[in-house]
């Protein structure tokens, strides 16, 4: 088993993880074998979230976040979305009290 799978399997499952904690988990490896085995992989077994910090992917499964007028999906192919979360841009001071919660804040 190559570096690459052995990171891919050391990580799967655990949402993200950052170059610090494989460079702990393989402290015999170079720190650029290491390195280099995510950057060659982005794409394919890992995903890039932000500097230093990557998760890993199956390509089976992904998120996407679109930012825009959530009345108009017709640009979505049919049967091609699971789930679709979304937050209401106004704001609505009754909807977001009550009992003891106050959100939107």
């Amino acid at each position: 088993m190559g570096l690459a799978e052995e990171l891919f399997q050391c990580f799967r499952g655990l949402g993200k993880f950052s170059l610090k904690d494989a460079y702990l988990k393989y402290p015999d490896r170079p720190k650029e074998s290491i390195r280099a085995r995510i950057y060659e992989n982005l794409g394919i077994r890992f995903e890039r979230v932000a500097a230093g910090i990557y998760c890993t992917c199956s390509g089976t499964e992904g998120c996407l976040v679109l930012e825009g007028d959530g009345r108009d999906l017709s640009f979505l192919k049919d049967s091609s979305i699971d789930c679709i979360l979304t937050d209401h841009p106004w704001e609505d001071e009754k909807s977001n009290r009550g009992g003891n919660r106050a959100f939107g804040r």
